[in-house]
């Protein structure tokens, strides 16, 4: 009884990536957008990348700043693989008559670690790429970071708004509907 959770959770997450399986589907566009990383991949750092010209970086902080570069697209790259790798395992699943969901298990933890290591060494060098640069450069970086969060900040905010007004606008409907409903079933 207790693995059930476990299985459902396996057999989910199976139906997640057999989703992605789908050809010409728009995770599998957006993956080859020019190999570049995701932006979601390096959380703050995602705009650093944007900064390299406006930073006049040195010989040394170029040479740190292409190693990050080089690391994120190893990363990326990785991933791609991985996500190829978990389609034909998630194919050959599919052709059985059942399903092994430990092996989908296993495959998906491994994806996940392999993953997680190498997500942290492209963080790595990017946060050694900023601690290469100067207070100035720093302050420029600092100051397009908590822009980017006063942003993001913002839109969970508006977001928050709407669905706040969607939940009134739905309750005032079936409020409306129990006096309609209490209206016709009033005898006159």
């Amino acid at each position: 009884m207790r693995y059930i959770p476990k299985l459902i959770t396996v057999f989910a997450a199976a139906l997640a990536v057999s989703a992605l399986a789908a050809p010409g589907d728009q995770h599998d566009q957006a993956m080859r957008h020019a190999g570049k990383p995701a932006r979601h991949d390096m959380g703050p750092l995602a705009d650093l990348g944007k900064m390299r010209t406006e930073l006049k970086l040195s010989a040394e902080q170029d040479a740190k700043w292409t190693e990050a570069e080089a690391a994120a697209r190893a990363a990326h790259e990785q991933r791609r693989a991985q996500h190829e790798r978990l389609r034909t395992i998630m194919a050959a699943e599919r052709e059985k008559e059942v399903l092994d969901l430990a092996k989908l298990d296993r495959e998906m933890r491994a994806v996940q670690d392999e993953a997680r290591a190498q997500q942290e060494a492209s963080r790595a060098k990017w946060l050694a790429a900023y601690e290469s640069l100067s207070i100035e450069q720093k302050r420029a970086v600092s100051e397009r970071i908590k822009a980017r969060m006063a942003n993001k900040a913002a839109r969970a905010e508006q977001m928050k708004a709407r669905k706040a007004q969607m939940k009134a606008r739905m309750q005032a409907r079936h409020q409306q509907g129990e006096a309609s409903a209490a209206k016709a079933a009033k005898p006159e």
